[in-house]
């Protein structure tokens, strides 16, 4: 499956999802499987442009559950977004970023040996190479917005990428309100085995 990365000049967050090039792009709807059904939607807008990569997730909950403190904490034991994000699939290696409802953050280069894994934090993680992220919540949902700039992927191959190019990639939900967990995919074809990285999808840029 192929997900279409419009450009866009830069902009500035938080803004809510209300900025008009958040327009360029009609929202796409994650699937459930690997877990719980759920009533919630879960449903995504990425964007890029010229110094990074712009993501807005919308997680329909009437539930919070999150207790993390502090970033680089185990977020993926309770309610949190995950995105995946491998530019060069010739190497089994990627980043993966964790968000929760509070808005800490879990920022991880993973390197999987077709299921032997292990995540690395980033170093010297400061001022241009930092992640903007920010969430608000309300009663009946929390909004992610998210900018990730180029220079944080610097090291892999197509960073910054050019129109044409392609990504592997994933953005998943996990939802703690009762057990087992719901989860959500933008590419399905993982079947909750979120790391499954050869069942990711493509981004294209466009």
């Amino acid at each position: 499956m192929v997900l279409s990365i419009p450009k866009v000049k830069n902009f500035a967050l938080p803004n809510q999802g209300k900025n008009h090039l958040w327009e360029k792009m009609s929202w796409r709807i994650l699937t459930q499987g690997g877990g719980r059904k759920s009533p919630y939607l879960t449903k995504i807008k990425v964007l890029y442009s010229s110094t990074g990569i712009y993501f807005l997730i919308k997680c329909e909950d009437k539930k919070i559950n999150s207790t993390f403190r502090n970033d680089f904490q185990p977020l993926y034991q309770e309610d949190v977004v995950e995105i995946f994000l491998q530019p060069n699939e010739k190497f089994p290696i990627y980043i993966e970023y964790e968000i929760s409802p509070k808005g800490h953050e879990l920022p991880l280069l993973i390197i999987n040996n077709y299921g032997k894994f292990s995540g690395w934090m980033p170093w010297n993680y400061s001022a241009r190479k930092k992640i903007k992220k920010f969430v608000s919540i309300s009663e009946s949902n929390w909004l992610v917005e998210i900018f990730m700039p180029f220079i944080f992927l610097k090291g892999f191959k197509n960073i910054p990428p050019e129109k044409g190019n392609h990504w592997k990639a994933n953005i998943n939900r996990i939802d703690y309100d009762k057990f087992p967990r719901a989860k959500w995919a933008l590419f399905p074809e993982v079947k909750g085995k979120f790391h499954s990285f050869e069942n990711f999808g493509i981004f294209k840029f466009n």
